[in-house]
C-alpha cells in the first residue's frame, strides 16, 4: 500500500522513503531523491518516482537496484563530554585535536 497522504492514527507507521533510504545507509536524503527519480528504487515491485511517497517498512518491500533494503532497527546514542581544547569535527585543516580520536 503506497499513498502520499498518511492517514490519521496510522501516520506513525508510515515513512517517507527518501528518509528510509538515508537511514538504511544507501544515500543521503538528497541523493536518495536522485536515485528515486532515476527509477533505481522500487516499492512492492513497482518503480515509484514520486517524491514524498510514504511506505510502511514493516509491510512494504523496498528494493534498490534489485536488492531488498531492510529497515535498521537499532540505534546507538552516545553522549560525549568534550574536553577543553578539542573541537567537534571529523577532520581539521589546522590539525587541532578533535572529538573523533582522543589521544
Amino acid at each position: 500500500m503506497m499513498n502520499n497522504e498518511a492517514t490519521k492514527g496510522d501516520s506513525k507507521w508510515r515513512y517517507d522513503y527518501r528518509n528510509f533510504l538515508a537511514d538504511a545507509g544507501i544515500a543521503s536524503r538528497r541523493k536518495s531523491e536522485i536515485l528515486i527519480q532515476e527509477g533505481k528504487v522500487s516499492v512492492n515491485g513497482r518503480i515509484v518516482k514520486e517524491l514524498g511517497t510514504k511506505i510502511k517498512p514493516q509491510h512494504d518491500v523496498i528494493k534498490y537496484e534489485g536488492k531488498v533494503i531492510k529497515q535498521k532497527t537499532h540505534h546507538v546514542y552516545m553522549m560525549l563530554n568534550k574536553p577543553t581544547g578539542y573541537i567537534t569535527t571529523v577532520s581539521d585543516e589546522k590539525g587541532r585535536k578533535n572529538s573523533i580520536g582522543f589521544d
